[in-house]
């Protein structure tokens, strides 16, 4: 099962990529409107207009076809982390029940899978390039024709920035200043659907991401639990799910939907629909189940995630409808910056615009603080400022940070990777929860002691190796030092028990660089 957490920051190094070249583009597209020949004949304007949107297409997909490889290389290697994440989580649960999962490198129906979501996806990218590269030729050629487009009744469209310009009803800067304000306001490359609404490069880009990693990842659990024979699954849950999402999160089902005691899992969820679980930019997931084991939610903890809420300027609010505030708090961010940036490539006055972004940054901190919601710097960001190698070099850190904690990975003298070494740290606070396969060391009794807490696949305290005895050494009389284990025990939700424990030879060699 992958935990909300994971899916949410997968698609962020791709996100950069893709914001530095829609900024990229519009800069492009600004310095051309703003030296565009407006002079020329009227006979000669829909020729030449052309022409540049064409000039405009061509380097469009020229720019994002250098992403075309680095995003195919990314996306295959979030699929095989993402899978195997899911299937490590599932196969320690089949374990426990006595049952033998087969590596997924033994398994040609696993590989299948992975790859089929791996070209389903990339299919979904060049799409993407193929349209946006579509859609902002069709802007551009929009911006040089007209200014706030309005089509009346009868067809005929007015305040054309050619005609204005030229009839001199209104001068180049402001025609040119009022075109890329609107450009600005709904983003290069902008995908418009049938129904209206509206995506910009980073929704759409986070979106593919998520959707196929999950997707894919479910795929692989859906099969495991076929080989496995498993019918059961708790389905994951977390607060702020949107409100069709939040009724049937958390609960327990039947997979083939012959169950008399829990509901059929397809029609409770919509899993294998857009609108349902694992669908459209969904972060639900699950995990195989058998009776007897401990729920990961129980009622007590959804009813707090449902019931949790915030107050802003006097206004509660569920986490749902907070999120959403700041979702919109970071588009009108996103919105500014774009039109500073356009201007300023223009060589027009960006002051209006600069104030706006301090405004809405002021009004983001003051949500914040209200709320104590976090901030997520990827999603206010538009690429500015960052050079494509910049780009490249923040997209790689994030994809280290995704393999840093897809698995426990050791040295090659067989010791653990410890992936945060806190030892430095003043009273560093050791959570139930962390990340998922987080190896954390920390000091204790005054330094005389370090501490290894393990997180499983959940990001949940698995285990806790300690080279003392606490300072105690008549309840921890273990080793030749008080060296120890702890075990962590889970119940409903919370940590109810942490029975100590000697070693084992494998843990021993494990932690063999503090013990």
């Amino acid at each position: 099962m992958l935990k909300p957490e994971y899916l949410q920051r997968v698609p962020d190094g791709m996100i950069q990529l893709y914001a530095q070249a829609e900024m990229d583009i519009l800069e492009n597209m600004a310095v051309r409107i703003a030296h565009y020949g407006y002079w020329i004949p009227a006979v000669e304007h829909q020729a030449k207009m052309l022409e540049e949107a064409g000039m405009v297409r061509e380097e469009i997909l020229a720019r994002l076809k250098t992403l075309t490889g680095r995003a195919d290389r990314e996306l295959r290697q979030l699929m095989q982390e993402a899978g195997t994440a899911a299937l490590k989580s599932d196969d320690a649960v089949y374990r426990r029940q006595g049952l033998h999962p087969p590596p997924v490198s033994a398994s040609e129906d696993l590989q299948k899978i992975l790859q089929a979501g791996y070209e389903k996806t990339s299919g979904t990218f060049r799409n993407l390039t193929l349209t946006t590269a579509r859609t902002a030729a069709h802007q551009f050629e929009q911006a040089l024709d007209r200014v706030g487009h309005r089509q009346r009744g009868d067809d005929r469209h007015d305040d054309r920035a050619y005609m204005q310009i030229t009839l001199g009803g209104m001068d180049s800067g402001t025609a040119i200043r009022s075109t890329l304000k609107q450009l600005s306001a709904e983003g290069v490359g902008a995908i418009r659907y049938p129904t209206g609404r509206t995506d910009t490069i980073e929704v759409a880009v986070r979106r593919a991401v998520v959707t196929g990693v999950n997707q894919t990842a479910l795929r692989l659990q859906d099969a495991r639990a076929d080989e496995m024979g498993a019918d059961l699954v708790e389905v994951s849950a977390h607060a702020g799910a949107r409100p069709s999402h939040a009724q049937w999160q958390g609960g327990i089902y039947s997979r083939s939907g012959k169950s008399r005691k829990y509901p059929d899992f397809v029609k409770a969820t919509g899993y294998g629909t857009g609108a349902g679980l694992g669908g459209w930019n969904c972060s639900h997931s699950f995990r195989p189940w058998f009776e007897g084991m401990s729920r990961t939610y129980d009622k007590a903890l959804l009813k707090e995630y449902q019931a949790k809420d915030y107050e802003y300027n006097g206004v509660r609010m569920t986490e749902y409808e907070a999120l959403q505030e700041q979702r919109k708090i970071e588009r009108s961010i996103r919105r500014w910056k774009r039109e500073q940036n356009a201007l300023q490539a223009a060589g027009l006055d960006s002051s209006e615009a600069s104030a706006r972004i301090t405004e809405w940054n002021r009004r983001q901190r003051d949500f914040l603080e209200q709320t104590g919601l976090k901030a997520d710097s990827m999603r206010a960001a538009v690429g500015k400022g960052s050079t494509p190698k910049e780009a490249e070099r923040v997209a790689l850190l994030k994809q280290k940070e995704i393999e840093k904690y897809s698995q426990y990975r050791y040295n090659k003298n067989g010791t653990i990777v410890v992936t945060d070494d806190w030892t430095k740290k003043e009273h560093p606070k050791v959570s139930a929860e962390y990340k998922p396969y987080a190896v954390v060391d920390v000091l204790s009794q005054k330094g005389k002691q370090t501490d290894r807490m393990y997180y499983d696949a959940d990001g949940r305290q698995l285990r806790q190796v300690s080279t003392g005895a606490h300072g105690n050494p008549k309840r921890h009389p273990y080793g030749r030092n008080g060296e120890h284990a702890h075990d962590i025990i889970w119940k409903d939700g919370k940590i109810v028990d942490r029975p100590a424990r000697e070693l084992t030879e494998q843990e021993r060699k494990e932690n063999a660089n503090i013990l």
